[in-house]
């Protein structure tokens, strides 16, 4: 994984706006997916049973949708001023 530091580093001034977004963004999913799958892979009883609305399944979900809204909207900002 690539910190934001070392990826900003890297980016020239001539680079297209969208197109290192989109890399960001990128590399932030794959990110969240590889954490997502760590936490989920062995989950306790408690875990999945959760409370009377939510598990873990549930939250992940909740968090999954969340994470691609943030990037969605991001990305359409980007374009709206590029």
């Amino acid at each position: 994984m690539i910190s934001f530091d070392d990826w900003l580093e890297e980016i020239e001034y001539s680079d297209d706006r969208v197109e290192v977004a989109r890399n960001w963004f990128t590399i932030t999913a794959k990110t969240y997916d590889s954490i997502r799958a760590e936490i989920c892979s062995d989950p306790s009883p408690r875990e999945i049973k959760g409370d009377n609305k939510q598990n873990i399944f549930t939250i992940n979900n909740h968090y999954r949708g969340s994470v691609q809204r943030t990037i969605v909207n991001a990305l359409t900002e980007i374009k709206k001023i590029s």
